[in-house]
């Protein structure tokens, strides 16, 4: 390395690196050539030169994933010491230096996770690099992992609020587990605090909380190892609250090599078309299905209130008694409207043109039919829009199908049918919306729901 460029690095002098790059042009790239070197970058950013550092990031943006020999990046230097100012310079000229591993594959996220004066920066790297929350260490370890082995609380409700406050997209990394096959729940009863567990649990999800580590002990077995005493009491109670089992109780525990050579029930495939629904389509491809959806669902709704003839009796001798009477005499009456045939204005093509005895066989098919594909529609309108975003929207969805299946029961003519209709599309609404809630709440479906998910899902697996 240029003698001259470290003395300039040194010296804060940003005039001197540009003599040095003056006398030899090419000295950057020499530089940049070499595996693993000391830069000029890295003299900067350990030292909290900010102006240099970015001065030199500039001229040479790749010097700024360069690690030295002993492992770490500028950004790395520069949080380890302190020099936050630095730490925001650099990251705001590349956001995916947040991503950089150094020595053991540790990120700046999982340095900054490690101790609590680096929350603030925490928060600026997630904010910045979102993606960076999912990086692990040699020794499988999130950032989340790395805050609870470190009994960082303040970190861990950093990481945990952030998962929390972006939806369900990030939801996954919180029950990664690492080189033991320890989740976050069991480092946190490592730890035997109380107020850890505890934040973990708040933000646990049921369906993971009996999940094993390679020795297969569950959270709550591993809390049974602890030193009687107040804090092993607190954890037992707090993981018991939350539905945690010892792994002796667990039933019909399989592997994923199990699971697959299975057959699959019902119920399993049914959540694999739901986990495919929701992540294995595009944005795009979202799109085109709620336009579709919803113009189906306009239309089918729309035959019930007006179906191919109109609504009314024809010439039913109950005609008199239909909520349209009055108009249909009103009319008669007036000098404007011919009087003959009057009384089958609102005749519908699925009432008997001659008694009320004997109604259209197309009648029942007809609306069969149509609330199939409303209920249909509807059902794909739900599993393609995401829950937290659109929960509104699903609840208007669940009352437009109780609107769908009342008007059954106020249209007149509709004889028998109305209520096997209307009570059959309100159950299934319910049916269909309660489907789709369970993942959402973490009620698992049976006790190869995670195996399952796991399958469909790789990012669970790990």
């Amino acid at each position: 390395m240029d003698l001259n460029l470290i003395n300039a690095a040194e010296a804060r002098n940003i005039d001197a690196l540009y003599e040095s790059i003056g006398s030899d042009p090419y000295i950057l790239d020499r530089m940049d050539r070499i595996p693993f070197v000391n830069t000029p970058l890295h003299v900067a950013a350990s030292t909290g030169q900010t102006r240099l550092a970015v001065e030199i990031m500039n001229l040479k943006p790749s010097l700024s994933t360069k690690l030295n020999p002993n492992g770490p990046s500028p950004l790395h230097l520069a949080l380890l010491n302190g020099h936050f100012e630095t730490v925001k310079g650099l990251v705001e000229l590349d956001k995916d230096l947040v991503r950089v591993k150094g020595r053991e594959k540790l990120t700046p996220l999982h340095s900054s996770a490690e101790t609590d004066d680096r929350v603030g920066i925490l928060a600026e790297f997630l904010c910045a690099c979102p993606e960076s929350i999912e990086d692990q260490n040699v020794r499988g370890e999130t950032a989340l992992h790395i805050a609870v082995r470190n009994r960082n609380v303040r970190a861990l409700g950093v990481l945990m609020g952030w998962i929390r406050m972006t939806g369900t997209h990030w939801v996954w990394v919180k029950y990664i587990k690492d080189g033991r096959g320890n989740t976050i729940l069991h480092m946190a009863v490592f730890t035997s605090r109380p107020d850890i567990v505890e934040s973990v649990v708040r933000g646990y999800c049921k369906l993971h909380m009996n999940e094993k580590n390679l020795e297969g002990a569950t959270a709550l077995d591993v809390a049974e190892r602890l030193a009687a005493g107040f804090e092993r009491t607190k954890i037992e109670s707090s993981l018991r609250c939350a539905g945690a089992l010892k792994s002796s109780s667990l039933a019909n525990d399989c592997s994923v090599v199990d699971f697959l050579i299975s057959q699959q029930s019902w119920v399993e495939n049914m959540y694999r078309f739901y986990l495919l629904m929701r992540k294995g389509m595009s944005m795009e491809m979202r799109n085109a299905v709620v336009v579709v959806a919803a113009l189906i669902t306009t239309t089918t709704f729309q035959a019930v209130l007006s179906p191919p003839g109109g609504l009314g009796g024809g010439d039913s001798p109950s005609y008199d008694n239909s909520p349209f009477a009055n108009i249909n005499a009103t009319s008669a009456t007036s000098s404007l409207l011919p009087t003959t045939n009057i009384s089958r204005v609102n005749a519908t093509i699925f009432t008997s043109t001659t008694t009320n005895k004997h109604p259209n066989p197309f009648l029942p098919m007809f609306y069969a039919m149509n609330t199939v594909a409303f209920l249909a529609s509807i059902a794909m309108i739900i599993l393609v829009l995401p829950f937290r975003v659109f929960a509104m929207a699903h609840g208007s969805l669940v009352y437009l199908t109780l609107c769908y299946g009342i008007s059954f029961m106020i249209i007149p003519r509709m004889h028998s049918f109305d209520t096997c209709f209307a009570i059959s599309s309100i159950v299934i609404a319910f049916l269909l919306y309660l489907v789709y809630l369970i993942p959402n709440t973490g009620l698992p479906l049976n006790s190869d729901e995670p195996q399952l998910e796991k399958a469909i899902d790789p990012d669970l697996a790990s």
